[in-house]
């Protein structure tokens, strides 16, 4: 796992060092939950925010969209026949390597759609069951694994500098270590993002920029 993290990492930034469009921040809201094998599941919500690059190929529709983002995610599971609920935070710092088509709508209206991978690392995480009244740190006893993989989607439109989207990722490895023996646990998440790009260029404009005879 640590392997697959690392070669995300790399592709990240050769994405970021090869892009000559647009860098842009986003942020959003999402939604979360620990699905798999377990069933007896309910969604939690929080924020995602990161940076998000933009490397164009030669045919105009097609773009490499690697980003850095900041997401909360986790869920709410029953564990027994009494209804007893155990809430799961999780905080992670998620690397994703997505390939994007667009499409021309209107001179500043466009829509577009991306499909790839993420890898992402867990920041800190905690449980909760009010029912027991118990709480505690997840990583504490090394039950939770800190490393998630998995596939992201998201459709949206952009005008001009904004952009609207929903994202769907699906996890594909088992992070409850503990269980993996019986069952599978992974994250599903879903996301309503807005986005703005901050800078735009190509690679003739930044020698024009370099030379001082024009700004972005």
């Amino acid at each position: 796992m640590k392997r697959i993290l690392l070669l995300f990492v790399c592709l990240c930034f050769v994405s970021i060092s090869l892009a000559q469009n647009f860098v842009g921040v986003r942020g959003g809201f999402c939604g979360s939950f620990l699905g798999g094998d377990y069933t007896n599941v309910r969604p939690v919500f929080g924020c995602m925010g990161g940076i998000v690059f933009n490397r164009q190929f030669r045919c105009d529709r097609l773009s490499l969209a690697p980003a850095i983002d900041y997401y909360e995610k986790g869920g709410k599971m029953n564990v027994d026949k009494y209804g007893y609920r155990f809430h799961y935070a999780i905080r992670y710092l998620e690397l994703s390597v997505p390939m994007s088509v667009r499409f021309n709508v209107s001179d500043n209206l466009r829509m577009f759609c991306s499909v790839g991978f993420y890898g992402s690392r867990a920041l800190n995480g905690e449980y909760e069951c009010k029912e027991y009244n118990l709480s505690g740190d997840l990583f504490e006893d090394e039950s939770l694994s800190i490393y998630d993989f998995g596939s992201r989607t998201d459709t949206g439109i952009e005008w001009n500098r904004f952009s609207l989207a929903v994202s769907v990722s699906y996890g594909l490895l088992s992070i409850f270590e503990e269980y993996q023996e019986s069952c599978s646990i992974r994250t599903r998440s879903f996301a309503l993002i807005v986005g703005y790009r901050i800078a735009s260029w190509n690679r003739k404009k930044a020698e024009e920029f370099i030379n001082g005879t024009t700004n972005f």
